[in-house]
């Protein structure tokens, strides 16, 4: 990969190891970082619902100025479309590297035509851009954006506000984006020759093998990549596995396109409702 200069397109999901992901690839000195992981830019202009405007920071050595510098290049992105693909394409040239990445999770809902956009116009500049997806099982990863929701506004709470906080969730427009598997490979299958598709539950089982199937995907050398702590760690969920299986046949679309993807073999052996 050292030949040619890449954009890792980061499609999501949201609470599938998105974060932890994107801080081993740039601890590891892989993905050069912009000012925040997640840039908003891309999924406002293609995704048309309500998004809060929260943004991860980058740590460590890697902080700038923080969220104000986050701020006025969100405000050069939205009065010029093109400098968000300029930013990019100017900091792999300061920094002399080969790749740079945005990972917000509702990129996952950007559409065909917004996809070949955005190809064409880092194509311009001589990037590659290359999806990049996480998927988890669709009712644990419901639960974990639940329980991810009531951490932000109490510390305590009982099986039954966990149990309607996902019922919350699940109807809400920004869920249609999160776990549409289906769409989503469909949209990346349409636009991309080959991206990486990799499973949640395999980070889980086996941190190291999960990450040779990165280097393996990114054509890192074996080795290159080094974990980073784990980040993100919820509260364990307080609803049984009965009433959450209730929540399967919400997703029965995302489990098909699952098994379609990487055989039911696979799947049946990782998630644990489908």
């Amino acid at each position: 990969m050292s030949d040619r200069r890449v954009f890792l397109l980061g499609m999501g999901v949201a609470k599938a190891g998105t974060t932890w992901l994107w801080q081993t690839l740039v601890r590891s000195g892989v993905l050069v970082p912009g000012v925040v992981k997640e840039f908003h830019h891309l999924d406002t202009l293609y995704v048309p619902i309500p998004k809060r405007g929260g943004e991860r920071e980058c740590e460590g050595p890697f902080q700038t100025d923080g969220k104000s510098t986050a701020e006025v290049l969100r405000e050069k992105f939205r009065t010029s479309p093109e400098y968000y693909f300029e930013y990019f394409d100017q900091l792999m040239d300061d920094r002399n590297a080969s790749m740079a990445g945005d990972f917000t999770p509702l990129h996952s809902g950007i559409p065909e035509s917004g996809l070949r956009a955005i190809v064409n116009a880092f194509g311009r500049r001589h990037i590659d851009v290359l999806p990049i997806v996480i998927l988890r099982d669709p009712v644990t990863r419901l639960n974990s954006q639940a329980r991810h929701a009531l951490a932000r506004s109490q510390k305590d709470w009982t099986p039954a506000m966990e149990l309607d906080a996902m019922h919350g969730q699940l109807c809400s427009r920004l869920e249609q984006h999160r776990s549409g598997y289906d769409r989503i490979l469909r949209r990346l299958h349409a636009s991309f020759e080959s991206f990486p598709v990799l499973l949640y539950e395999e980070l889980l089982r086996n941190q190291d093998e999960f990450l040779r199937g990165v280097e393996s995907q990114l054509e890192l050398p074996l080795g290159r990549l080094k974990p980073c702590p784990p980040v993100n760690v919820g509260h364990p969920t307080q609803i049984g596995k009965r009433e959450l299986s209730r929540f399967r046949r919400y997703y029965e679309d995302q489990y098909a396109a699952a098994e379609a993807y990487f055989g039911g073999d696979q799947i049946a052996d990782l998630w644990e409702y489908l």
